[in-house]
């Protein structure tokens, strides 16, 4: 996850002016990833210079990543999802609810 710019209008024309100062109209060479990369570079310069910049943030712990849930868990999560799916394209079928019913018993609840 990388870091993002948070835009600020009151800041607008020193943020202009200091991006014309620091970003070359034309770079010597004509090669769009070495201009790319520098564009990227001066855009989080300036971020950084009128405060702009915001820092990553942590993520969201993902359940299912944790270490006891493991291939066994991920197969019968995926199990009940196609039972499910399939108990609900036959239009609620009742000889479809109890196959979907025991795979869900199967699966973790705090997955």
């Amino acid at each position: 996850m990388e870091e993002k710019l948070r835009w600020d209008p009151a800041v607008c024309e020193e943020y202009k002016s200091s991006l014309a100062k620091k970003c070359p109209p034309i770079l010597e060479k004509n090669d769009p990833v070495i201009y790319y990369n520098h564009l990227l570079s001066v855009l989080r310069e300036v971020g950084k210079e009128f405060g702009l910049v915001q820092p990553e943030k942590r993520k969201k712990i993902d359940r299912l990543n944790q270490p006891w849930f493991d291939k066994e868990c991920r197969t019968a999560k995926w199990k009940m999802r196609h039972a499910y799916r399939k108990f609900k394209r036959e239009g609620c079928a009742p000889k479809l609810l109890m196959p979907y019913l025991a795979l869900k018993s199967f699966v973790p609840k705090t997955a």
